[in-house]
């Protein structure tokens, strides 16, 4: 593992003599590959996480408090509160099954955690991966090797990687492993599928890193949906690494509580 990462920090240190201004050089594919491999391991410092803070949507911009639990990727809780500490109600949220109580209602609604679903409980359009990726302030997925290309901005290295829908696209500040911004594009009209892509449909820039665990976590999401027709900006106020042992992202609905699909 030492050699390892001695091998991915020679590869970066020489990929960045000479790399400067706005000059943008294509990264070869030992280069990306580098800094994919040290962006992975950043992440792996942080498996769980509790964060406490605030957002707001352009459709309600009233501060919602939250405190989110998240179990690496495997599972989602999000407690929200409302102005005056009016409680609003709890999501619990696997890869697979949604669930979300709604205490004003008294309801408790069972789905499937796509965009559809997080729209219509939460007004914001994520699927489970771009949900707990924001707030983790990580990039949904990692591109496969072939499917993308890769160049240098100075310390900056903007991945492009092909999708059955479009490319997906981010950028990583090396000085620090810091994902800069994250952007999910439509289909493109270009022959190869890597080039001119269509609009933006999913958006992250973080910012406002913090130290947490073995890497810097961003404090601050702004997200735009749908090439920027929905914006919701998430503010972390304290971030900790890992749970509680005596909390759990499940949700323990009362006996008697209306079921019902979104």
């Amino acid at each position: 593992m030492v050699r390892f990462q001695i091998f991915c920090a020679a590869l970066l240190a020489t990929t960045l003599v000479g790399c400067g201004g706005g000059r943008i050089t294509k990264a070869s594919d030992q280069q990306a590959e580098a800094v994919l491999a040290r962006l992975r391991q950043s992440y792996a410092t942080t498996p769980d996480l509790t964060l406490k803070g605030n957002m707001t949507t352009s459709e309600a911009p009233i501060a919602i408090i939250f405190e989110a639990l998240i179990r690496s990727r495997d599972s989602l809780r999000i407690d929200l509160v409302g102005p005056f500490a009016v409680p609003i109600g709890s999501l619990s949220s696997t890869p697979d099954r949604f669930t979300f109580f709604s205490v004003e209602e008294g309801v408790a609604v069972d789905g499937v955690p796509d965009r559809e679903t997080f729209g219509k409980m939460l007004m914001i359009d994520m699927n489970y991966d771009e949900m707990i990726s924001m707030l983790r302030g990580e990039i949904p997925r990692f591109p496969a090797p072939g499917s993308y290309r890769a160049e240098w901005r100075g310390d900056d290295v903007t991945f492009i990687a092909k999708t059955s829908g479009g490319e997906d696209r981010f950028t990583v500040d090396t000085t620090d492993m810091t994902v800069l911004n994250y952007g999910r594009y439509g289909l493109t009209s270009a022959p190869d599928g890597l080039g001119a892509s269509g609009p933006e449909e999913f958006g992250v820039t973080y910012d406002l890193y913090y130290p947490l665990g073995g890497r810097r976590f961003p404090k601050k999401a702004v997200v735009n949906i749908s090439n920027g027709a929905r914006k919701v900006i998430v503010n972390v106020d304290t971030p900790k690494s890992g749970i509680d042992p005596d909390r759990s992202c499940a949700l323990i609905i009362p006996a008697g509580i209306e079921r019902r699909h979104p």
